[in-house]
């Protein structure tokens, strides 16, 4: 009975979106507000993303012989690696609830929040210590283009080695003069540097600048 009425609920909330989505696809393209339509996608993004990760931890792909990333690609007619970018995404947003409310909010868009979920999948258990604030922060900045994605990405491998050699001075100059919260990493751990960063950023559009070489000195 409980499965019959949110077969219910989804198909009826489903008919009300397509309704909705006829309606919006009608109107003149020159009075529709691009920042909220693409926030709005990006919305569903995050959705979908839960829906094949949550199809992956079900074991749908076995049903056809198919790897996730296969059955997800079938399924969303998009290629493998779109399909493995939504599976992390889906995966990683069940580990970082303020990212996964930013995105839902607006706060930042989908593509700085598939940067900063391939970062956690990459951290792995010790997504744990991180500030998720710090990583709205830079993903604000980084999706705004202002040409400072390098320098940002620098300050937050500046703040990794920080963490790991607390001199006084590396402090300072990692965190702009501003002491770190209670131990917790800002925004990435050891195992991120400038350049891993910057490959990540520059691989979705963001990065601006050059980032195929790694940087001794930040």
């Amino acid at each position: 009975m409980l499965a019959e009425t949110y077969r219910f609920s989804y198909h009826y909330y489903v008919r009300e979106l397509r309704a909705a989505i006829s309606v919006l696809e009608a109107e003149d393209d020159d009075f529709v507000d691009p920042r909220e339509l693409s926030s709005l996608i990006d919305r569903l993004q995050g959705k979908l993303c839960r829906v094949v990760a949550a199809a992956r931890k079900r074991g749908e792909h076995l049903l056809s012989g198919q790897s996730p990333c296969s059955w997800v690609a079938v399924q969303c007619q998009m290629s493998r690696t779109s399909a493995a970018d939504r599976l992390c995404v889906g995966e990683e947003l069940a580990h970082l609830p303020r990212i996964a409310q930013a995105l839902s909010s607006g706060e930042i868009g989908f593509q700085a929040a598939s940067v900063i979920c391939h970062l956690s999948e990459q951290i792995g258990e010790k997504r744990a210590y991180i500030e998720e604030e710090d990583w709205i922060g830079f993903a604000r900045r980084f999706s705004a283009c202002t040409g400072s994605t390098a320098g940002s990405t620098r300050r937050a491998g500046r703040r990794s080695r920080a963490r790991s050699n607390p001199s006084p001075d590396l402090w300072v100059r990692a965190t702009g003069g501003l002491p770190s919260s209670a131990g917790r990493i800002p925004w990435s751990s050891s195992c991120i540097t400038p350049w891993t960063g910057a490959r990540c950023l520059g691989a979705t559009g963001f990065a601006r600048t050059s980032a195929s070489t790694p940087r001794s000195k930040a």
